[in-house]
């Protein structure tokens, strides 16, 4: 039994001494960005994600006195995966040779506008909440982040949406319908800074985009109807 026990001890040294590649475990609180960011795949799936989330925040995007219950903490996932892919998708360039420039800063456009369409509803419930940029990697982020003034989010908005369009990579359409409905076009971006303008009262900006959405000549464009029917 004794020589049993002395192998069985031998063969399990040999085994975690083997195995201790796969058995390295990072903290909860690390999150391994250089092992994920790595292709142009890494950032579609975090798109996406911030989509998904998107969805979920339907539910509390107006309150009203019946609302049983009121949250932000879904709006700022979606700001947290719109964050990442701000941070982390120039890097993927350098990683992925399929992934080019204009495929970069169209993703960056997508992101720009996940962030202040969700920072856009968070004002108009809360008017002051916390305004964050970064993306949490790690529990050296702050948790206890202060309330931004309305002001400063909504010039934050403004930031974004000007970004994402000094590209000049925002998209018309996408392929495929279901696409062009669901991501965000350049369309979206120019009705995003209109509603942003109106609610911060600048008029004359909030009349300038939307002007780019009314007199658009593009083939496929946003049509407004003359009757609700």
């Amino acid at each position: 039994m004794k020589k049993i026990f002395t192998i069985l001890l031998l063969f399990g040294g040999l085994l975690m001494s083997g195995c201790s590649d796969w058995l390295d475990v990072q903290p909860k609180d690390k999150q391994s960005t250089d092992m994920y960011w790595e292709s142009s795949e890494d950032v579609e799936a975090i798109l996406a994600q911030g989509y998904s989330r998107l969805r979920d925040c339907v539910p509390y995007i107006t309150v009203l006195p019946s609302t049983s219950a009121v949250q932000w903490g879904t709006f700022y996932q979606v700001i947290g995966m719109a964050n990442a892919v701000l941070k982390y998708a120039p890097g993927v360039i350098e990683k992925d040779e399929s992934y080019y420039q204009s495929q970069m800063d169209s993703h960056l456009t997508e992101a720009y506008f996940l962030r202040g369409l969700s920072y856009l509803y968070l004002v108009r419930n809360f008017r002051e909440v916390p305004l964050i940029t970064e993306p949490y990697v790690d529990d050296a982020m702050p948790t206890d982040v202060p309330k931004s003034s309305e002001v400063e989010i909504l010039e934050q908005i403004k930031s974004d949406v000007r970004a994402a369009l000094a590209t000049d990579a925002a998209k018309e359409t996408f392929n495929g319908t279901w696409a062009t409905k669901g991501r965000a076009t350049k369309w979206a971006l120019y009705a995003l800074m209109a509603e942003t303008c109106l609610w911060a009262e600048d008029y004359e900006e909030c009349v300038t985009y939307a002007d780019y959405l009314i007199n658009s000549t593009a083939p496929i464009r946003p049509v407004f109807m003359s009757t609700p029917g």
